[in-house]
């Protein structure tokens, strides 16, 4: 096929952000809006990946299935450049995944032809943005996103997305991942070209039985559900505080999304899934896997226990009222933990009560404990002669009271 004598869709240059809620797990976000924060904590601003990117798992099963993911969507891009642009053809992976690639660039083929003297913009792994509202933007947020391939013509948007793997089909049908793609390109091609108002998402599925999936919405749909749905939910990621709120998402995606946050001890909903999975267990004598897991799920209930018990802790401290729940606070003394506090730990006694540390530097591998100095000197005196080296902070403790 000869070169498209089309416009690719423009190159933008993106701010520094607080947020970015990317299209690729909208779903994620817009079903669980805490996710979004906690997961903002565990990777920075980027809350998203892109077929560049490379995921990690704690399966290597899956960590296969991402990497072929990946070669996957490089080579559509080749062959979407060798097709309709004249770029070479490079990359050389598996028959499986060259014939998932011919399967979907043969769906492009189909309606770059189709559309041919008609195509304002065609283009693959692309980045749209999407424009957010002045309160959104303020708030350091931003939404955007690589597209698989778009095709934009006088009168329709065309998103396509490659899903490579082969576990659970996907449907195109309300996919909030391609719609915001649409409404990008909708931002950006509407006021050049009135005469758009049909939206069309596709998703290609080679390995799957069903291959194809394709749903049509006009583009009073599409941004309807934009300013009703999604900029509702931006306002409500802009406003939470990830150390004063704890999450509790009403729809089952905490694993099915690939949260990140899933296990940072924060989300209720991850505390009630590992609740259920320790008490799942129907072997008799664990296996070493059960072992295993059973290891690193109260590891997660720990970690949960621990930032529940600082939230509280922090409320009740500004004025939150529980019955029958205190706040103990106790003052700690603790060796310094820098170099220099410890030294000058050592100088002082060496100095005045424990001749033979005069001179003796600290060394790192060599670490003295407060303990080591109150058994030489008693309890009462090491707090007397070390009361101005010593670290202080305040232990606060959470109480049950009748």
């Amino acid at each position: 096929m000869s070169m498209l004598n089309v416009k690719p869709y423009p190159q933008t240059v993106y701010p520094q952000t607080v947020l970015n809620l990317a299209p690729s797990r909208a779903e994620q976000w817009l079903s669980c809006p805490l996710s979004a924060v906690l997961t903002r904590e565990l990777r920075g601003s980027y809350f998203g990946c892109n077929s560049g990117q490379v995921v990690t798992s704690h399966n290597q099963k899956e960590e296969e299935f991402i990497e072929q993911g990946v070669l996957a969507h490089k080579l559509a891009q080749e062959t979407i450049n060798y097709l309709f642009f004249n770029g070479e053809k490079r990359l050389k992976t598996s028959r499986i995944i060259e014939q998932a690639v011919e399967d979907y660039t043969n769906v492009l083929r189909h309606y770059v032809v189709e559309n041919d003297g008609n195509i304002v913009m065609f283009d693959a792994e692309k980045r749209v943005s999407i424009e957010l509202d002045e309160e959104s933007k303020k708030s350091g947020l931003t939404c955007w996103g690589t597209v698989d391939a778009a095709l934009v013509t006088h009168s329709s948007i065309h998103v396509f997305d490659l899903k490579y793997g082969e576990n659970e089909p996907v449907d195109a049908m309300n996919n909030s991942q391609l719609m915001l793609y649409a409404v990008g390109l909708y931002q950006a091609y509407k006021p050049l070209y009135q005469s758009i108002n049909c939206i069309v998402l596709h998703i290609i599925q080679p390995r799957q039985e069903c291959k194809y999936s394709d749903y049509q919405l006009s583009d009073v749909q599409l941004m309807s559900w934009f300013n009703n749905t999604v900029l509702p939910v931006c306002h409500e990621i802009s406003k939470l505080d990830v150390n004063r709120v704890m999450s509790n998402p009403s729809v089952e995606t905490c694993k099915n999304t690939h949260c990140e946050a899933y296990e940072c001890g924060r989300c209720n909903k991850c505390k009630n899934w590992a609740l259920n999975q320790l008490s799942s267990s129907s072997s008799v004598i664990p296996t070493d896997e059960e072992l295993r897991e059973e290891v690193r799920l109260r590891s997660f209930l720990n970690r949960y226990m621990n930032n529940s018990r600082d939230m509280t802790i922090e409320e009740m401290k500004n004025g939150r009222v529980l019955n029958g729940v205190v706040c103990e606070s106790k003052e700690v003394r603790g060796m310094p933990k820098d170099k220099a506090g410890k030294q000058a730990v050592l100088d002082k006694l060496g100095s005045m009560y424990l001749p033979e540390l005069a001179g003796e530097e600290y060394v790192d591998h060599t670490p003295k404990p407060l303990y080591f100095f109150e058994k030489r000197l008693g309890k009462e005196q090491a707090a007397k002669v070390l009361a101005d080296v010593l670290d202080v902070s305040t232990r606060n403790k959470l109480k049950l009271v009748e």
